[in-house]
């Protein structure tokens, strides 16, 4: 089990940081990056964890389906979570989540958007991530540096540039 987190976007939470620790080295032991973990106790469909996951070339289906075979044995061996759960495994998307200190460094230079928690006094910024030191990132919206704590990020994503549209 991992001591230290390598997801310094989103909240450190127990049970995000126990599955984290559970499941990371299994995971790249089967050749899958763990992107991020989304653990959502209010979903109307009842509480839902989602992995999300990505591999050289990009992830299939038939990937996610045996990496959530994997995820469950092992979650349901060590039972994280509490009450009953609801698994999903998920590629991070066009739009690509963006939660590892890994991640934000190959993320440095591109379009980002944050969406905050309200504590942070901002609901959300985008712009150039320009940098990130010691979990903390800055990015530069609309030429102005906006500097933000890895864990007032509730979620951020890399933008995908598709060129001005006609």
């Amino acid at each position: 089990m991992s001591e230290t987190s390598s997801l310094i976007i989103g909240p450190a939470d127990p049970i995000r940081m126990r599955v984290e620790g559970l499941l990371r080295e299994p995971l790249v032991e089967a050749g899958f990056q763990l992107v991020d973990i989304d653990y959502n106790a209010t979903a109307s469909q009842g509480p839902t964890l989602t992995l999300y996951l990505d591999e050289e070339g990009g992830i299939k289906l038939d990937r996610c389906a045996a990496a959530s075979r994997l995820s469950s044995a092992l979650l349901d061996v060590e039972d994280p979570v509490n009450p009953a759960y609801r698994l999903e495994v998920s590629s991070p998307g066009m739009d690509r989540r963006v939660a590892t200190h890994e991640d934000l460094l190959a993320s440095v230079g591109q379009k980002v958007h944050a969406r905050t928690f309200r504590s942070s006094g901002r609901k959300s910024v985008s712009g150039i991530l320009e940098e990130v030191i010691d979990g903390r990132l800055t990015i530069i919206e609309d030429g102005v540096p906006i500097e933000l704590d890895g864990r007032q990020i509730r979620i951020l994503n890399r933008i995908h540039d598709f060129g001005e549209l006609r």
